[in-house]
């Protein structure tokens, strides 16, 4: 029988066995890199999402949220400039967690400034931006720093030498189990629907004229290639909720996790989901690895003794804190018909005010049959009725559909009971931008919102009608 001493000792081999920071550094210095990217595509567009005068304006906020989200700008000025300075802080952030200079601060702050934009822009993030939330709030707590960077250098233990530095890895640990449980909700989530259980799932992802981006093989687009691509979507992702723990097997999945997420990036408009999934499943990579090619690429034959980090934070607190961590991620991402699941809503108003929260159910349980958007009639007292769409459509280019994802999301959301708030944030934002463009002479009478729906071909479409634009008037906004 497994006892309490056999129990401890494995947790302590688990979570406190000292062991290189070199794999945590890389992924820190990536971390870092694409917070900068994020930040930047965040910038381009702020007036409209993220302005106090957006879509979802300052005054929209505090009417739907209040103080129930935790964000920055209820600290400062509702005004351009606070935003401008929250982004170029926050893109300060990534480069500092990337150079490794007061590495946990930079994270702290790189976490609080990108939860204060999220909420601020809630309606319009995606389950990528939840991910990144939370690896950056587990990364305040980790040795992410010890190596690679300036503060290793500033210790005296070399930048590359470094690398060989141990620590206890129970933050990496946590990291991992945290994806290791996002992997295993998505697999249930998926087997929900019909489409990933008859194999036709991956159909309707890459038909989908909001997600496409490069076309995939012809062969691949049979029934029997669609199958194939369908289960074996499925099949690695529960690999990497279960099969990633067998040390043998940890290579070839990471290189299996890796092509999967790279094909989506190639085929799918996802933004930069696929290269935060493609960074998180680098944390699984053995550290003596990374410093096998630590070594070729910088000509060490030599270095320095391994420097054991044990923290200053007591044994009974960081336990503490990781027992409550595993306990809020497993009740968080359990089926609902699991007996602890109910516990769930005594943490969600905190779990929510922080950002830890994430919903992960892209492409799950159902996929859409048809392409999805919307645009707004503007019904002016004089008889004219103009058209605002927003920014996104099939004959963009590639790198214009990357940088405008985000109109996609809001077109999405208009549709969602969670964010039914954005019709008419939507609509009131139309009418400001019409008032702007045509003065405040011309009398709005109201704007009405259509779902605009394109249904995609697949195996069982057979008349060329069913593949007829459909509009639907989804909600009126009546101007008083």
């Amino acid at each position: 029988m497994f006892s309490w001493s056999q129990f401890v000792q494995v947790w302590n081999a688990f979570f406190f066995a000292p062991e290189p920071v070199a794999t945590l550094c890389v992924c820190r210095i990536l971390l870092g890199l694409l917070v900068i990217v994020d930040g930047c595509l965040h910038w381009q567009f702020r007036k409209i999402f993220i302005s106090p005068d957006g879509v979802f304006s300052a005054a929209a906020f505090q009417k739907v949220y209040g103080k129930a989200r935790f964000t920055v700008f209820n600290l400062l000025p509702e005004t351009q400039r606070s935003v401008d300075w929250v982004l170029g802080l926050y893109i300060l952030s990534g480069l500092l967690t990337a150079l490794g200079v007061a590495t946990p601060y930079c994270f702290v702050m790189s976490w609080l400034l990108v939860t204060s934009l999220h909420h601020r822009g809630i309606c319009f993030m995606n389950a990528g931006d939840a991910l990144l939330r939370i690896m950056l709030f587990l990364m305040c707590f980790s040795y992410a720093g010890a190596g690679l960077s300036v503060d290793a250098w500033l210790a005296g233990r070399g930048v590359v030498e470094s690398l060989w530095t141990s620590a206890p890895p129970w933050c990496l640990r946590l990291m991992q189990i945290q994806l290791a449980l996002l992997y295993f909700r998505a697999v249930a989530f998926k087997m929900q629907g019909p489409a990933w259980r008859n194999g036709t799932a991956v159909l309707y992802a890459i038909s989908n004229k909001n997600y496409q981006m490069w076309s995939i093989p012809q062969w691949l687009q049979t029934r029997g290639g669609i199958a194939i691509a369908t289960y074996f979507t499925l099949i690695v992702e529960w690999s990497f909720a279960v099969l990633i723990w067998i040390r043998e097997l940890r290579p070839a999945l990471i290189i299996i996790g890796l092509l999967l997420h790279l094909g989506m990036e190639i085929t799918l408009n996802l933004q930069l989901f696929s290269w935060l999934m493609m960074i998180c499943l680098l944390l699984f990579v053995d550290p003596q690895f990374t410093l096998g090619i630590a070594e070729w690429l910088a000509w060490i034959t030599h270095h320095q003794q391994a420097v054991i980090l044990d923290g200053s934070v007591s044994y009974i607190v960081v336990n503490t804190f990781i027992a409550l961590y595993v306990f809020y991620a497993y009740i968080w991402n359990a089926p609902d018909n699991t007996v602890l699941k109910p516990l769930v809503a005594l943490i969600r108003p905190a779990v929510k005010y922080w950002g830890l929260w994430h919903s992960w159910s892209m492409f799950a349980p159902t996929l859409f049959s048809v392409t999805r958007s919307v645009e707004l009639q503007v019904h002016f007292e004089d008889g004219e009725v103009l058209v605002w769409k927003p920014e996104f459509h099939s004959g963009m280019s590639r790198l214009q559909r990357f940088r405008h994802e985000r109109f996609r999301k809001m077109g999405e959301n208009c549709r969602e009971g969670e964010f039914e708030y954005v019709r008419w944030c939507l609509c009131e934002y139309v009418i400001r931008q019409m008032r702007r463009e045509h003065g405040n002479d011309r009398k709005i009478k109201q704007v009405t919102l259509y779902h605009v729906d394109e249904p995609m071909a697949d195996f069982n479409t057979t008349l060329e009608s069913d593949l007829s634009i459909r509009r639907n008037l989804h909600y009126t906004y009546t101007v008083k």
